[in-house]
């Protein structure tokens, strides 16, 4: 048969209008594929700008940026995206005393690691077996954020007295005690008997890295070990603060017992970083305060002397305040049960001494660093428990060496009494200053313009290094640093943070 022209001219033009629907249908398929990463790249930017924001104090502003990452991940259907700003928004809201949304919203957090799709992130990795192991290590950071969230809530809940939610939280948590240096030795080299048969033949070989994703997987592989022991430590101490408002200090101390043995010296390089450290100061000086409420005050004094010994020892002299206090209240309470004079009145002095070293090393921490943070919300005690009992102290002391009990203090009684007062004046300037940083103002009249800006980037940086270590992550790049390398970094940086410090204290005398 043969064709006519007008046919063929048919067959063209529907040919065409195939191709102009079939166009179309493929671009309404791809537009939200290609819309997706788009949005992503959108709400990381407004998370990271609504978490600098946060980090500066800068509630109001961070809100705004919080908000538009919020809807840009829920648009682009990004679980870990969605979670990740919740737990931002949460930590916002807690510093505003808004307890009941900033759990909601840690629970939202919660709901998007547990619910992540790790099939999607085992199916990408199934290239290579180095791929699936990075694959497994992400999804070793949902199971860590997820700890984080109900480590989180926990807390909260205690906040507010709701020792059972908090216990629910901490109970949901999934722990396992970190494993000793010694045990990961005799696991890697097949325990004695294997390293003797390496001996014997001279073949003892460990591999060394021989690529970015190997010198990757290492590092990570220090982190996961560290999170371990903070997730661990942050279950033991939660429950054992949970055991101690309940009055049940059998079960208390057993708990604050695990968590300073599973930070102790056995898990070799790990034991050396800053959340360990922390971790152990909080056990030790928590095993303190229940021996002091269970009125063994010799223990509670020896449980304090040695928390400070290994703060001391730690280098982290920011922790000692807590136990400085705990040992001045033993030593009190082991003086009232006195009553011969000559005993109790050194025991006083001494108590007083403590208290006195716990305000002074209080007044150290440096308002908006992380050790400050970190000092202020890891203890049983707060510092304000410090002032009111160095005051009152200080209050009774004055009586007791009053010459007449309803006469005009004078000489040391008068001293004293002068000395309760500066500590009560100090007390709320402190509450005012602690205020002034929960709301994000500060002083900076006469203070040079180049001093601020490098205190700012100095603060900036620790806290990206804190969030590495400690925080929720959306990075998919590969782990550079161990942690022992990034807490070196946190270590200088806070060594620079403490000089610019004291540069603005000289060039400023209302800042200082």
């Amino acid at each position: 048969m043969k064709a006519t022209p007008m046919k063929l001219i048919t067959l063209v033009a529907s040919a065409s209008l195939l191709l102009v629907l079939g166009s179309l249908a493929f671009s309404r398929e791809a537009a939200p594929a290609l819309a997706a990463p788009v949005q992503t790249d959108q709400a990381a930017t407004a998370l990271h700008e609504g978490r600098r924001l946060l980090q500066r104090g800068k509630a109001d502003q961070a809100l705004g940026q919080l908000q538009t990452a919020l809807k840009l991940y829920t648009a682009a259907k990004d679980n870990h995206g969605i979670a990740a700003t919740n737990n931002e928004l949460g930590d916002l809201y807690l510093r505003q005393g808004q307890f009941n949304v900033a759990i909601d919203h840690y629970k939202s957090a919660l709901e998007g690691f547990v619910n992540a799709d790790k099939k999607e992130a085992q199916a990408t990795a199934a290239a290579s077996l180095v791929d699936s192991r990075l694959a497994n290590a992400n999804i070793a950071d949902d199971k860590f954020n997820a700890n984080l969230m109900l480590a989180k809530i926990g807390d909260v809940n205690f906040r507010l007295g709701r020792l059972a939610d908090a216990s629910s939280a901490y109970s949901l948590m999934e722990v396992k005690k970190p494993e000793s240096s010694a045990a990961k030795v005799g696991r890697r080299f097949g325990g004695l008997g294997g390293i003797m048969g390496g001996i014997s033949t001279g073949r003892v070989g460990v591999e060394a890295p021989v690529s970015a994703v190997t010198v990757a997987l290492e590092a990570k592989k220090e982190l996961d070990e560290y999170r371990v022991s903070i997730v661990y430590s942050s279950y033991e101490l939660g429950m054992g603060r949970i055991a101690y408002a309940q009055n049940d200090f059998e079960s208390a101390r057993k708990h604050f017992e695990n968590a300073l043995a599973a930070a102790g010296s056995s898990l070799g390089a790990i034991a050396k970083l800053g959340q360990t450290r922390r971790f152990r100061a909080a056990a030790r000086t928590s095993l303190g305060d229940v021996a002091l409420r269970q009125a063994r005050y010799k223990d509670a004094s020896k449980s304090y002397g040695e928390a400070i010994k290994g703060a001391q020892e730690d280098k982290r002299i920011d922790l000692i305040w807590p136990a400085q206090r705990g040992l001045g209240r033993s030593l009190w309470l082991q003086a009232l049960q006195e009553s011969d004079p000559k005993k109790s009145t050194p025991l006083r002095e001494s108590a007083l001494k403590n208290y006195r070293d716990a305000l002074q090393t209080i007044e150290t921490l440096r308002s908006g660093s992380l050790r400050a943070d970190e000092a202020r919300t890891t203890f049983l005690a707060t510092t304000k428990d410090v002032f009111d009992e160095t005051a009152t102290a200080l209050a009774e002391m004055a009586l007791l060496s009053a010459p007449a009990a309803n006469g005009e203090l004078s000489g040391k009684a008068l001293d004293y009494a002068a000395e309760a007062f500066k500590v009560n004046e100090q007390s709320r300037a402190r509450s005012l200053l602690d205020l002034l940083s929960e709301t994000g103002a500060s002083i900076t009249e006469g203070i040079p313009a180049e001093l601020l800006k490098r205190k700012q980037d100095n603060l900036d940086r620790q806290q990206e290094i804190a969030e590495e270590l400690m925080g929720i992550s959306l990075s998919t790049d590969q782990q550079k640093k161990k942690p022992s390398e990034s807490e070196a970094e946190l270590e200088k940086l806070q060594t620079e943070f403490d000089d610019i410090e004291n540069q603005i204290r000289t060039a400023s005398p209302r800042y200082a």
